[in-house]
């Protein structure tokens, strides 16, 4: 009986391995989806960026906008796939006369258990972000590195998983920098 058991269960167990091997074994396609938004804001205001999966890269310009520029890229099997992943991503914006947000938020996939490792697609969403050197900043990224140009304001920065690099800040800044290095 046990044998009968442990026979059942490496058959049932070679099974699952070899169709997850068969899913993985699919090519996969780059699918990209951009959002772009500009706000104004004034020269002392706070430009306030949360991200996870993906990079900020922070360019200062000489004007009193914000520009956000978000790329979300997928690896996907198909078109499909790849539309899965977006409508599951968001990137929420927040703006008023001194304070611009903008946060990713990623709903959590409704696979049920027996599909586990039939969907292979990976994504990353990467910001672009142009503001006054003037602005205070408020970074926060996981699983991704934080890139900020030379900066007048003040600054709060935190990065977990990723690197960090700084071309300078010429004012207070808190960093909390965990799983990764800084420059």
């Amino acid at each position: 009986m046990k044998l009968a058991y442990k026979a059942g269960f490496l058959l049932f167990l070679g099974c699952l391995l070899a169709s997850t091997a068969t899913a993985s074994d699919r090519p996969s396609q780059e699918f990209s989806k951009s959002i772009k938004k500009e706000f104004a804001i004034s020269s002392n205001g706070t430009a306030a960026m949360y991200n996870q999966y993906g990079k900020i890269d922070v360019k200062t310009w000489q004007q009193n906008r914000v520009k956000v520029e978000v790329t979300i890229t997928v690896e996907a099997r198909n078109e499909s796939d790849a539309q899965k992943v977006f409508d599951r991503i968001k990137v929420e914006f927040e703006d008023r006369a001194d304070y611009v947000k903008a946060e990713t938020l990623i709903e959590s996939s409704q696979n049920s258990w027996w599909n586990w490792g039939s969907d292979k697609s990976e994504f990353s969403i990467d910001y672009e972000v142009f503001v006054p050197r003037s602005l205070q900043l408020d970074l926060q990224n996981k699983y991704g590195d934080v890139y900020v140009g030379e900066m007048d304001g003040q600054g709060e920065v935190r990065v977990k998983y990723g690197n960090f690099r700084l071309e300078g800040f010429n004012n207070d800044l808190e960093l909390e920098l965990a799983y990764g290095n800084g420059a």
